[in-house]
């Protein structure tokens, strides 16, 4: 079996955990970095207006914002076309990320995932037909799921492997071939794993509920590269019954943003993993 249960009998935690506690956001904070997100995908310069119109912050907040990242190099101002660029003093603040692995980059995500969960997170990546345990979310509770570095499953096993199935686009015969190699203690008929697969490609993440595992319900995203090809993938891997259905979806959803992200930065250029 790739996952077990840990129990640390260390303290009494709540059966279910809800999201991490509300804080306050420092709204100018907010609005520099939503800008500074939008630059970055949109790879070419831009106005005042078109800046303030795709992200929603008011034209003024936008003039302010913009002046005040210019000021400190953040941005590039070009006077002739009165438009902005991301600028070198960017890279200063990145410099210490270049020659991170994957795993290192994604690291911060997979802890933060899985302290608000209470689950645990952990990185795939796709070697050939099996994904591969390559990072892992610190977690405190008591009781667990853990696996090892290095477990493999086949690539379309689990929660993971229906979004990788989804990225990949596979006709109904390929998704039938696939769906009969693999081992399950609560199987899905055909057409349940092949609605699964294909709601997994609207909303850009799945879920396994005990199929695969008794006991143990996984939710997961895929990340996928420019071309749309699954590379990596992330699963929160949990005790079933641990969390209310409401609070499942509010996991995959975290999960899908936060794999969106890690494209992003992975493959500049890539598409969401629920683009099919």
């Amino acid at each position: 079996m790739a996952f077990t249960m840990k129990n640390l009998n260390a303290r009494d935690e709540s059966d279910a955990a809800g999201e991490e506690a509300p804080r306050k956001e420092v709204g100018a904070v907010v609005h520099a970095v939503t800008i500074l997100r939008y630059l970055a995908k949109a790879n070419v310069p831009d106005g005042v207006t078109m800046i303030a119109r795709a992200t929603g912050i008011s034209p003024s907040t936008t003039f302010n914002i913009l002046r005040t990242l210019t000021h400190l190099q953040l941005l590039n101002f070009d006077a002739e076309s009165k438009t902005y660029r991301l600028g070198i003093g960017l890279a200063e603040i990145f410099a210490g990320l270049i020659g991170m692995s994957p795993t290192e980059l994604v690291q911060p995500e997979l802890d933060r995932v899985s302290a608000w969960t209470s689950a645990l997170t952990v990185l795939w990546r796709r070697v050939g037909d099996e994904m591969v345990v390559v990072g892992r979310g610190a977690i405190n509770s008591t009781v667990r799921i853990e696996t090892e570095m290095g477990t493999r499953i086949p690539v379309y096993a689990g929660a993971i492997g229906r979004c990788v199935a989804a990225a990949k686009r596979l006709n109904a015969t390929e998704l039938k071939h696939s769906y009969g190699q693999l081992t399950w203690e609560n199987p899905p008929t055909w057409k349940e794993y092949q609605a699964q697969v294909r709601l997994a490609a609207e909303e850009g993440w799945a879920m396994d509920d005990s199929q695969t595992y008794q006991g143990v319900t996984a939710v997961a995203s895929a990340i996928v590269d420019a071309n749309g090809e699954p590379q990596f993938g992330m699963s929160a891997i949990m005790l079933t019954s641990r969390h209310k259905p409401d609070v499942l979806r509010k996991i995959g959803e975290d999960v899908r943003r936060s794999c969106e992200r890690i494209a992003g930065v992975l493959y500049p250029t890539s598409q969401p993993s629920n683009q099919g």
